[in-house]
Parts: structure tokens; sequence; C-alpha cells
């Protein structure tokens, strides 16, 4: 894997944790489940 391969990969893990981490807190806070989703970008072909 690439330099750049693996930057963008270890950006998006962290961006997943992140993820997480604002549902368990905004789940916490307003008392209901929450769940984000997340969508990926694709060009155009």
């Amino acid at each position: 894997m690439d330099d750049s391969r693996y930057a963008f990969a270890s950006l998006e893990e962290k961006l997943v944790d992140e993820l997480k981490r604002l549902e368990q807190a905004l789940t916490a806070a307003s008392g209901h489940d929450v769940t984000l989703i997340a969508y990926e970008k694709k060009e155009p072909e």
C-alpha cells in the first residue's frame, strides 16, 4: 500500500471512530438511540 492510501485509510478509521463517539454522546444526551450515517461520494464515470 502506498503512503497516500495508508494515510487515507488511517484518516477514514479515525473518522469512523469519531462518528461512533458522537453517536454514543448524542444517545446519552437525548435518551434516544442515535445512528449517524456516512455516505461515500462517488466520482462520475
